[in-house]
């Protein structure tokens, strides 16, 4: 793979929703890029940005509107640079329109590219388990990208348990505190008929991500990793 010339392009991230994931989202990307050296690696600017307000408590009613946020968040980044601009944050995707048209640089859609991955990696998967917050599952923003597909949530105390594995675990303990009850659930979705497990919210994806599921994990995150090194780089 030939690098192409990125002194044009500088990546943006804005992360601290939470502040684990904007650092995991970094890592992915230095681990999955085809350097031989330091100079073949995406210049990227991460912004830790938690003054942001938490997505799922607005969709449901209970919080300020953490739009304008991150949109403040994307002009810091554009302001020092950033070409392109990333947010890991499932919930965030919510309100992507209302960010794009609020800003002056492109920025991409990690769930438009988990169903790309999905659609071009696992074309005989139809039905799928999926970890995500309570506001990401009350939006229906998964059904609108997935259309086609079967999707498994969790309900009552399963998803309170991924619930409390986000909030009270990966958000404010460790991950390491969000790993068992997370698995716990993956693998009741699966017994259920689950043939792919989403990991629909970074911090999921930071639990989990390394962990080995009967089935196929897919993890958006790393299929916008994957997005972003095909436009960065050329054959």
């Amino acid at each position: 793979m030939e690098v192409a010339p990125h002194e044009k392009k500088l990546l943006g991230i804005l992360g601290g929703m939470g502040p684990e994931a904007g650092l995991e989202f970094a890592r992915i990307l230095v681990e999955k890029t085809p350097a031989r050296r330091d100079q073949d690696h995406i210049p990227f600017i991460l912004l830790n940005y938690p003054r942001i307000p938490d997505r799922t408590d607005f969709i449901m009613g209970r919080g300020p509107d953490p739009v304008p946020l991150i949109v403040e968040g994307v002009g810091i980044l554009q302001r020092a640079g950033a070409t392109h601009i990333v947010i890991p944050c499932n919930t965030a995707h919510v309100f992507l329109e209302r960010i794009k048209k609020a800003s002056e640089v492109k920025i991409y859609d990690m769930i438009g590219a988990a169903a790309e991955f999905v659609k071009r990696e696992y074309p005989s998967v139809k039905r799928l388990g999926l970890l995500a917050t309570k506001g990401t599952l009350i939006s229906g923003i998964y059904e609108k990208y997935f259309d086609g597909y079967e999707l498994m949530a969790p309900e009552g105390e399963e998803q309170e348990k991924v619930h409390l594995a986000i909030y009270q675990g990966a958000k404010r303990s460790g991950m390491e505190d969000a790993v068992k009850p997370l698995i716990e659930v993956a693998e009741n979705l699966i017994e259920q008929g689950a043939e792919g497990i989403i990991l629909g919210c970074t911090e999921v994806e930071a639990a989990l991500g390394r962990k080995a599921l009967p089935v196929p994990s897919i993890k958006p995150m790393e299929a916008l990793v994957e997005k972003i090194l095909s436009s960065f780089f050329k054959k």
